[in-house]
């Protein structure tokens, strides 16, 4: 079985589940180019897949709940990595609310893992890592306090 790994770094974080569709709709054209970008071979129909997203958050007021979150991105991605999020048997979401670093977790971040993963120190944005089960490799490394 091959370790084949999605990860890339969204810095729109996608409206909540429960938004209107215009609002839907405005982030969608907004983000196209990034899912454009894409440049992946979509896993295939027999392969057994988990999903992974990290919310780094430095929102004070208004926290977003992650699992509002967490739909809309794993439904972005179809067509894109993977023909439908029903091949997702294990998906972890986790937020991290930035300025409660080094309070209440510290983070490891593998910056030759994924472009850009320097802006997870300075913006609310999700990195989003999509691979073939059981995963073996993260490109963060998490120790709760």
């Amino acid at each position: 079985m091959s370790s084949r790994i999605f990860r890339k770094l969204l810095t729109d974080i996608p409206p909540s589940i429960n938004s209107g569709a215009r609002q839907k709709k405005a982030f969608q054209r907004k983000i196209q180019p990034w899912l454009d970008s894409i440049d992946f071979i979509k896993f295939s129909k027999t392969d057994k897949l988990y999903g992974r997203i990290f919310y780094f958050n430095y929102e004070t007021y208004g926290i977003r709940d992650i699992h509002n979150i967490l739909k809309p991105i794993f439904d972005m991605l179809q067509g894109y990595i993977y023909d439908d999020d029903h091949y997702i048997l294990s998906f972890e979401g986790i937020r991290l609310d930035m300025p409660k670093k080094n309070s209440w977790f510290e983070v490891e971040l593998d910056y030759d893992a994924t472009p850009d993963l320097y802006k997870v120190e300075q913006q609310t944005c999700c990195l989003i890592e999509v691979g073939l089960l059981p995963s073996t490799e993260s490109a963060i490394n998490i120790i709760w306090l």
